[in-house]
């Protein structure tokens, strides 16, 4: 019997390798956010033409009025081509 062998060391492997198993997931899940964001911000910057620092602020805007994920609503933008509308007037973007 070696010391990796002993029940604590283990314990111990299975839940540093559970835990790299979830910090995979979450960068996984951050990369997937960040081109989602990146895509709508895109959209934005051809529609408005607007810089992207200005697209950015309109995602950012957005979200905070309808108090929604900043991911949420560029899968929104993304999935339609536009920034969710619910009668509310989005400020005007730097640079516009």
């Amino acid at each position: 019997m070696t010391e990796f062998d002993s029940p604590a060391v283990s314990g111990e492997l299975e839940q540093a390798l559970a835990a790299a198993y979830t910090q995979i997931r979450n960068l996984e899940l951050a990369l997937i956010s960040s081109r989602t964001i990146g895509t709508a911000m895109g959209i934005l910057m051809a529609t408005f033409k607007v810089t992207s620092s200005a697209a950015f602020d309109l995602l950012r805007a957005a979200s905070q009025q309808r108090q929604e994920k900043l991911r949420a609503v560029a899968e929104t933008v993304v999935l339609t081509g536009a920034l969710p509308s619910d009668g509310r007037v989005l400020p005007k973007a730097a640079g516009q």
